[in-house]
């Protein structure tokens, strides 16, 4: 068997639910843990390669502020686990993971790694502010429906959009974070904590508080899921005081009668039998039947 945590909804449904609009501050705490969601990922030698809203779950119960991460099909090494040598650097690979929201260079041809899976979330990040990215739709054109040609113009659009651009009107933390993601190397360890600074200075220069309240939160406060009740085992006692048509009244005694000790019983001897075997017969010889006796030493 494999047991698995249940999660709530994904945040792609989530947002269908805010009229697909977040705020800032919705934003900006779901960014914290997202991104430590992937920096776990990481620390497991692996790349997540499909980031987007759906893959990104809110829990239940208790834990129905924290964001989890799900599907890790499209996961991949991107070091030995035992030696930590990198992969090698590639420019002739397909597209793995979802168009809309992957880096330039992964649409480009180029091997993930860690910094690509980084990227991708701000990408996110600028849909669930926008409401929508500058590349959506490029897919309906019947001149597009063929994959190469829809990716390498997805691709053409983000080189063409700047960060600024695409987070217009929003904190420049947003673009400084892209900066730093675009500026690492194929094998560069991302720093987290420093990613992380960033959005939160973002967050306490606009006076929030990180009191996990999202825009959900009104429309559905928690997500609780109803625990299975105990089974509650009756006495039979309270069960046979209830019942009127009994003669005789029913005491505890006689529901969970006290084992007594067993009366102590005295062994008796059985009778001689009359009839006696050929080693007890005397024999008619008077000198046989003399008992030995022993002599001691005066």
């Amino acid at each position: 068997f494999l047991v698995i945590d249940l999660l709530g909804q994904s945040l792609e449904n989530l947002f269908q639910m805010c009229d697909q609009k977040f705020s800032l501050k919705t934003v900006l705490m779901l960014a914290d843990q997202m991104i430590s969601c992937i920096e776990f990922v990481h620390s497991k030698n692996l790349i997540y390669r499909d980031v987007k809203p759906d893959n990104f779950m809110m829990g239940v119960n208790h834990n129905s502020n924290l964001v989890y991460l799900i599907d890790y099909g499209l996961t991949k090494n991107y070091r030995d686990p035992r030696t930590h040598i990198h992969i090698p650097y590639s420019d002739k690979c397909k597209l793995t993971g979802t168009a809309r929201y992957a880096s330039v260079n992964t649409l480009s041809g180029v091997e993930q790694s860690r910094r690509d899976d980084l990227e991708c979330l701000g990408y996110v990040w600028a849909y669930f502010l926008r409401g929508s990215l500058p590349w959506m739709g490029l897919d309906t054109d019947e001149e597009n429906k063929n994959a190469k040609n829809k990716y390498k113009l997805i691709c053409d659009v983000k080189k063409k959009t700047s960060f600024e651009e695409l987070f217009s009107g929003f904190p420049q933390e947003f673009a400084q974070y892209m900066f730093s993601v675009r500026q690492l190397r194929f094998g560069d360890h991302p720093n987290y904590s420093s990613l992380r600074a960033i959005l939160r200075k973002a967050f306490l220069d606009n006076g929030f508080i990180y009191d996990y309240v999202y825009d959900w939160t009104d429309k559905k406060p928690s997500f609780n899921i109803e625990k299975v009740p105990k089974i509650t085992m009756e006495k039979p006692l309270s069960r046979l005081e209830n019942q009127q048509y009994n003669k005789y009244s029913i005491t505890e005694d006689d529901l969970f009668p006290i084992p007594q000790a067993p009366l102590y019983v005295e062994p008796q001897r059985r009778p001689r039998s009359k009839t006696f075997s050929h080693k007890t017969r005397k024999s008619p010889n008077p000198k046989e039947n003399r008992v030995p006796c022993s002599i001691s030493a005066v």
